[in-house]
């Protein structure tokens, strides 16, 4: 496995897949034949997962110290729990059917367009000599931050529950954070492909038209790739769509749980727990991490992918109207305008910064619901004691 292959070279997610394989984020691929391979093996596994992960959660909501702990925390926080909670078991659920039984096929076909893009554009085998650009470097660094989240998290449950502590590992929750960590992570990392490749194209683009003597031919090669990419795209979005809407759904969740956890600890709790408060902040802070990772990094790539559509525009201006260069860099306009493609979620909306302002709007008002919801149980708190004075 090499760990120094540049992101210009897809075969640098061999060692990712090859780790992602073991949690049925990414299909069992094998990089050097191009195929998929033990798939009988890899769907009974993914199945074994899949009723595992269902079993641990049913679990959870029936044992007797889980039970009492949602029955003593306010009603606002136990909504959202339970909402994120099964959020996470349907992202989950869905990662691992359709790494093992849905849409497994367009993974090669996805893997393989960026094969060929990458020997078009004479990428393969580049490798990056930075260490903190190495995408395993920051891979790295980003496991250590979720490790260090999820190992917080489940001390403080530890500490504050008297029960196994292995229970509490088991059955917390924290391997499915663990799992939609890594599924953001690998949406966000393909984002990154795409963009580096648009941005390679423009570059190889401007370095054309700027040549003396301008060849059509190659403006036309490059338009094909843009086709393919376009193409690889709709594939991306056929594979993640699903996953990109609760990405976006869960992450709403999960801040305003957050934030009304920090509002609670520093409003209705006679003492502040700091530490608690720590942990709040810290989910809050990782949570806005990946979603504006996500948004921000396919918002840049659609940006990359429009450029090249206003630079076949300018390329225009070098000739006169009626030449024949002219009428080629015209219909190449037109050509590559309909392989111009949004990534979606799922077709519900795009993801572009739009969609930040949107996630903050519902935020808002779903914590004013849950801080409404807090002074009710206060205000009956109050009146229950006054009447038994």
């Amino acid at each position: 496995m090499n760990f120094k292959l540049s992101l210009k070279d897809i075969n640098f997610l061999a060692p990712m897949f090859w780790y992602l394989g073991f949690f049925m984020v990414a299909p069992w691929y094998d990089f050097h034949s191009d195929l998929l391979t033990k798939r009988t093996l890899c769907k009974l596994y993914g199945l074994f997962l899949a009723l595992l992960r269902t079993g641990t959660s049913v679990y959870s909501t029936t044992d007797e110290t889980f039970t009492q702990i949602h029955q003593n925390i306010v009603l606002s926080r136990k909504i959202l729990f339970l909402s994120v909670h099964i959020s996470s078991l349907v992202f989950i659920l869905l990662t691992i059917l359709k790494c093992s039984f849905w849409d497994v096929k367009l993974w090669q076909t996805m893997i393989t367009n960026f094969r060929y893009i990458d020997t078009k554009l004479q990428n393969t085998g580049k490798t990056e000599q930075s260490v903190f650009k190495n995408f395993y470097c920051q891979f790295f660094a980003t496991q250590c931050i979720v490790f260090l989240i999820i190992a917080h998290t489940a001390f403080n449950w530890i500490s504050l529950v008297d029960t196994n502590p292995w229970k509490i590992l088991l059955f917390g929750g924290f391997i499915e954070t663990y799992i939609t960590s890594l599924m953001t992570i690998l949406i966000t990392t393909l984002a990154r492909v795409f963009k580096v490749r648009y941005e390679e194209l423009n570059i190889e683009l401007v370095r054309t038209t700027r040549r003396q003597k301008f060849d059509t031919r190659e403006v036309v090669s490059l338009s094909k790739i843009y086709r393919l990419l376009g193409d690889t795209v709709e594939i991306y979005n056929k594979i993640f769509g699903y996953h990109l809407v609760l990405i976006v759904l869960q992450s709403g969740l999960q801040v305003v749980h957050c934030l009304n956890y920090i509002l609670e600890l520093t409003t209705l709790a006679e003492d502040v727990n700091y530490r608690l408060l720590f942990w709040s902040f810290s989910v809050l802070l990782w949570t806005l991490y990946m979603l504006l990772g996500v948004i921000l990094v396919i918002n840049s790539t659609m940006q990359e992918s429009r450029q090249f559509i206003n630079l076949l525009y300018k390329a225009q201006e070098e000739f006169a109207d009626k030449s024949e260069d002219m009428e080629v860099l015209k219909r190449l306009v037109s050509y590559s305008k309909n392989f111009m493609r949004e990534f979606s979620a799922a077709g519900y909306f795009s993801l572009d910064r739009g969609i930040i302002f949107s996630v903050l709007g519902n935020v808002a008002t779903y914590l004013i619901i849950a801080i409404q919801l807090n002074e009710n149980r206060n205000e009956v708190c109050h009146n229950v004691i006054n009447i038994i004075e």
